[in-house]
């Protein structure tokens, strides 16, 4: 056989190969979870009219994603392949701080004026490979004006990750009621900071014996 009849067919052969083994392999198929907080706002919230407050930036590391992140150690962070978020995980916080904040306290939302604004960056949202297994969320929080600063606090959660092994399909969901859970919790400490600090800055009589104000908060005797 010539030499280039000899390449011609050991090219064609090498194509012929590789399709095969391409077309035999398993495609990635994404899975999809959301984070949506089961809880849901109160059908009568607590009137706090006097107490205005923006919203403002709520954002988040720049390494979270709609990928879901899990840590293997203090210092390596990994991503599931075949795993997504439906949304960036500061999307589903900024629902839960309105949603607290404006729905079940019933602080009055403002747009524009001399209202204090809260800031929040989402820090960690992750699983963490520990042993036990577990979840952290860690935020923080910046209560100002124009001026300065009113507080800033980092609000750190943690929750076990019970249910299936990291193997098994379903860990994923185990993942995200922990993560919501979690983002419940910091989001409800946020917004009883919020109140007591606006409260404390000169709302109503009526409005301040409303507050509840959470003991971690409470001054000292």
């Amino acid at each position: 056989m010539m030499p280039r009849k000899r390449y011609t067919l050991c090219l064609v052969l090498s194509l012929l190969s590789g399709c095969a083994l391409t077309s035999r392999s398993e495609p990635i198929r994404v899975r999809y979870f959301t984070l949506e907080d089961a809880a849901s706002a109160s059908s009568s919230p607590r009137e706090r009219a006097a107490l205005e407050l923006r919203l403002g930036r709520v954002e988040a590391s720049d390494y979270l994603s709609e990928d879901i992140a899990f840590r293997n150690g203090q210092h390596e962070l990994e991503y599931y392949d075949d795993q997504r978020w439906t949304e960036k995980p500061q999307e589903y916080l900024r629902r839960a701080l309105a949603r607290a904040l404006f729905q079940e306290r019933g602080i009055t939302r403002a747009y524009s004026g001399a209202a204090l604004t809260l800031d929040v960056e989402l820090v960690e949202f992750e699983e963490l490979r520990a042993t036990p297994p577990k979840v952290r969320f860690k935020a923080i929080a910046s209560l100002h004006d124009e001026r300065r600063s009113l507080f800033e606090q980092t609000f750190v959660i943690e929750r076990p990750l019970s249910g299936p092994a990291a193997t098994q399909p379903d860990h994923t969901n185990a993942t995200a009621g922990a993560l919501a859970q979690a983002m419940h919790a910091a989001v409800s400490g946020i917004a009883e900071r919020v109140i007591a600090t606006l409260a404390a800055r000169g709302a109503t009589p009526e409005a301040t014996a409303q507050v509840q104000v959470p003991q971690s908060a409470t001054p000292p005797q």
